[in-house]
């Protein structure tokens, strides 16, 4: 899954290139895989590398079990590669299979993650664009913040027969007053044009709009991911 992903990415690339998929997957100097779903050795940077045919001299980084937004810091890597070398090509790839971790329990948790995640990949390439090029989106500035006292309140836990989610129903509210501080922190007396919130649960979309005062179809794109897609964790953005 998260092969064919990158290779849509590489062709689209290499088509606006006019380049062949070949010859760009020969220019990728960093490969960053991200996912939260699963780990094995060799890794899903290795095995995508090889599948790829990537150069045996790409530098390989794998971003593991950081949840949701890990692929908003495989982006945040990537650009600081990038800045610091602005020659480097950063393949970025995310694949998440949710869905091998469904158990039959009766548990709510398990009941509400099993009916909300699903299987996903997306991958993008991050460099620095030529004077030709256009199109494209400018990293510009990332922002993190811990919201205190919530580490119990959503995690993944290794049992006995594999993972088990544990998700609070209190996610939604902690997001509503977290979420006006960080936009503030950001944009100030801004506003952002567009809005792509990961849609983690009908739920967490409504407290989002509803703690940012959002008009009704702000949000229409994540609703949609979600309503046909489901909640991808990483992948999803």
């Amino acid at each position: 899954l998260g092969t064919t992903a990158a290779r849509c990415a590489l062709e689209q690339y290499a088509h606006r290139r006019e380049q062949s998929v070949e010859q760009v997957a020969a220019t990728v100097t960093h490969l960053l895989a991200v996912s939260c779903t699963g780990l094995f050795a060799p890794g899903l940077d290795y095995a995508l590398a090889k599948a790829l045919g990537l150069p045996p001299t790409v530098r390989r980084t794998l971003i593991g079990f950081m949840g949701c937004a890990a692929a908003f810091n495989g982006l945040r890597a990537a650009a600081e590669i990038v800045r610091g070398n602005p020659q480097a090509l950063v393949l970025l790839v995310s694949v998440e299979l949710c869905s091998l971790h469904n158990q039959p329990s009766a548990e709510y948790d398990l009941l509400v993650g099993a009916s909300i995640f699903s299987d996903g990949a997306a991958a993008c390439l991050v460099g620095s664009p030529a004077a030709d090029e256009s199109d494209y989106f400018r990293l510009d500035e990332f922002y993190t913040a811990i919201h205190p006292d919530t580490e119990e309140e959503m995690a993944w836990n290794i049992r006995d027969h594999g993972f088990a989610l544990r998700l609070s129903p209190r996610v939604p509210n902690h997001l509503a007053l977290a979420a006006p501080a960080a936009l503030q922190t950001v944009f100030g007396a801004n506003r952002p044009r567009f809005w792509a919130v990961h849609p983690g649960g009908r739920s967490i979309l409504d407290a989002v709009a509803h703690g940012l005062d959002l008009p009704e179809d702000a949000l229409a794109t994540s609703r949609g991911v979600l309503n046909d897609h489901g909640n991808m964790s990483s992948a999803t953005v």
